[in-house]
Order: structure tokens, then sequence, then C-alpha cells
């Protein structure tokens, strides 16, 4: 996936498993803020750390 994909992607608009796929994606691509922004909403949604 090419970086001007993932600054189009909002993942807050992503259900909970396509968001799982996503933050997977951007660990391997490196992408540290991506995945933190992935856990908080995760917890916004009420999962546990």
């Amino acid at each position: 996936m090419s970086t001007d994909t993932h600054d189009d992607l909002i993942l807050s608009e992503l259900n909970d498993k396509e968001l799982i796929l996503q933050m997977h994606d951007d660990l391997y691509d490196g992408l540290k803020e991506k995945i933190e922004d992935g856990v908080y909403i995760l917890l916004k949604r009420d999962w546990k750390p």
C-alpha cells in the first residue's frame, strides 16, 4: 500500500476487523503513529488493553 493510501485512510471509519488488519499492515510498514491511533480508537470502542 502506498503512503498516499495511508494518508487518505480514515482509521476511525473502519470496523474493528478492518482496523485490526490495517494495523497489522501499518506495523509491518513501520508506521508507529498509525498504530498508536488505532490503539486509541479501539480503546474508545471499549476494547480492553
